[in-house]
C-alpha cells in the first residue's frame, strides 16, 4: 500500500496522534509503540480495522475516530439458534460479522463457494492471521478435528500456534477419505 504523505488530514483518536490519508482510505496512527495502520471497509467508508482485530469508526464530521468493540447482538443470538454458535458483529452494522468485515477490508470479497474459517477455532479471534478461506467441507472437517482435540483435553488456541494448526490442517487435507 502506497501512502502519499502530502495528502493527509489530521484527526483525533483518544491517546494517539493520527493522520487520515483520504485518497487511500487509510488511517495511520502514531503511538508510543509505533505506527498503527487502519484500513477502511470498501462498503462502509467510515469504518476501519487493524490486522490485529481492532475496529474504529470515523465520525460524520471526519474529525474524530473512536474504537468500537464487537458485540453479540440480539439479532446474532437469534441467528445462532440455526447455526453452530453466534459470531460477534459491529454495531450498528448488525449484519456484518467481525471476521467477514476483517476479511473484506484486508483481502477483498470472499471467493464464491468458500467460507472464512477461524484457524484456531476461536470465533472471538478475528485477527487476519487467524482467518483463511476454505471449502465448506474443509471447514466442517477442521471443526470436527478441533472438537475432537477439545474432547481430549487440548484447547487448540492455547496449545498450538496458528502456523502449527495450519500445518496440521494441510497435512490432513492431503490424506484421502476412505
Amino acid at each position: 500500500m502506497k501512502i502519499n504523505l502530502l495528502e493527509r488530514k489530521k484527526v483525533s483518536i483518544a491517546g494517539f496522534g493520527a493522520h487520515l490519508y483520504d485518497h487511500e482510505r487509510c488511517l495511520v496512527a502514531y503511538t508510543t509503540a509505533g505506527m498503527l495502520v487502519l484500513k477502511n471497509h470498501p462498503e462502509y467508508k467510515n469504518w476501519y480495522c487493524t490486522q490485529d482485530g481492532r475496529f474504529f469508526h470515523l465520525t460524520k464530521d471526519g474529525a474524530q475516530v473512536r474504537e468500537v468493540k464487537a458485540h453479540l447482538s440480539p439479532a446474532s443470538l437469534r441467528i445462532s439458534k440455526h447455526m453452530h454458535g453466534a459470531y460477534p458483529n459491529l454495531l450498528p452494522l448488525h449484519s456484518m460479522a467481525c471476521h467477514r468485515f476483517m476479511w473484506e477490508v484486508w483481502k477483498g470479497p470472499r471467493t464464491e463457494g468458500l467460507e472464512i474459517d477461524h484457524v484456531n477455532g476461536n470465533k472471538l479471534d478475528w485477527r487476519l492471521c487467524n482467518l483463511e478461506e476454505v471449502t465448506p467441507a474443509e471447514n466442517r472437517k477442521r471443526a470436527m478435528m478441533l472438537r475432537e482435540m477439545r474432547r481430549n483435553g487440548i484447547e487448540p488456541a492455547e496449545c498450538y500456534s496458528i502456523e502449527k494448526l495450519r500445518k496440521i490442517f494441510n497435512s490432513i487435507r492431503e490424506i484421502p477419505n476412505p
